[in-house]
């Protein structure tokens, strides 16, 4: 296993965890329509991330980083200012998976671009 095949099960691992997180929080919603939500992203984001983990190379990096993105954005949804989503969540849930998916996406940057000048 390469480094590059090491950062992104690592980072498919940090989408399922974050992605999951989520949606055990989001089953405490008061509204269906926002407990489906977040079930709903929950699935779209692990099928990402195990694809992108069992595919490797280049589509593996963008399913990877496209699952953090789209978590980043999930997660700006969740800001206490914001709450689009009614989802009861502690309010340093969202600022932390903002970081830990920005702190993400460039290690994994960083080792694809080493790899490329190795």
């Amino acid at each position: 296993m390469s480094a590059l095949d090491a950062a992104i099960v690592t980072s498919s691992m940090v989408i399922t965890i974050m992605a999951g997180l989520y949606a055990g929080l989001g089953l405490n919603a008061p509204k269906d329509l926002d407990r489906r939500a977040e079930m709903w992203f929950a699935v779209a984001m692990w099928a990402a991330a195990l694809t992108g983990a069992l595919v490797g190379g280049d589509l593996a990096i963008g399913l990877v980083t496209g699952g953090l993105v789209l978590l980043i954005l999930w997660s700006i949804l969740h800001f206490p200012r914001i709450m689009t989503l009614e989802t009861p969540m502690p309010r340093l849930v969202p600022m932390f998976t903002f970081g830990i998916c920005l702190v993400t996406i460039v290690l994994l940057g960083l080792t694809a671009f080493l790899i490329e000048l190795l």
